[in-house]
């Protein structure tokens, strides 16, 4: 049976021999400080204000990634997705870029980029690219059973591109979406 004690268990276990490592003194203090000196100091980062600063640049940096990545994979997606002859010439590139994990590109990055704020964004899209790109690449002919129905029903073009195709592109999570206040169904 699953309860909150079970959850809370693991990290208790986990401090506890973070603990006992840092008073025999394994390692260095400058290491592997204890967790009484760790949290004085995460104390006062959060007296000081710094740690709020630092977890707000952080997370304008993971959302400036991600963000840039979704502007250039929706469109690049969608493109990849409708014509196989523009998908011919940008596949075997992005199929490659795909298996290479973004830290592995870090020295490259830094010295293309600096190790300026650049760089940071550059690894961040790296990493947060192809989940997008994949999911509005589904829209590839003969894949879009959505485009389909939609024909299948007159819609207007852009009706049936702005709502099915893209409903299409989560993978059949949604099962049916409304256009025009009518509901069009993808299960088969």
């Amino acid at each position: 049976m699953r309860t909150w004690k079970n959850g809370i268990l693991l990290p208790f276990l986990l401090v506890l021999l973070w603990y006992i490592i840092s008073k025999l003194q394994i390692f260095s203090s400058y290491l592997l400080p204890s967790p009484a000196a760790t949290a004085i100091t995460a104390g006062e980062l959060i007296r000081s204000g710094m740690l709020w600063q630092h977890l707000l640049i952080s997370l304008q940096r993971v959302a400036g990634g991600f963000l840039c990545s979704v502007v250039v994979a929706l469109p690049l997606g969608i493109l990849c997705g409708r014509s196989n002859s523009f998908q011919s010439y940008c596949w075997p590139i992005l199929e490659f870029l795909r298996h290479v994990p973004p830290l592995a590109a870090i020295p490259l990055i830094i010295l293309w980029f600096g190790i300026d704020e650049g760089s940071k964004l550059v690894i961040i899209f790296l990493a947060s690219f192809f989940r997008p790109f994949t999911a509005f690449h589904c829209l590839a002919p003969g894949k879009a059973y959505p485009v389909a129905c939609s024909a299948s029903r007159y819609c207007r073009r852009f009706a049936a591109f702005a709502g099915l195709q893209l409903a299409g592109s989560y993978r059949r999570r949604v099962n049916s979406c409304f256009v025009r206040d009518r509901l069009y169904d993808f299960r088969r």
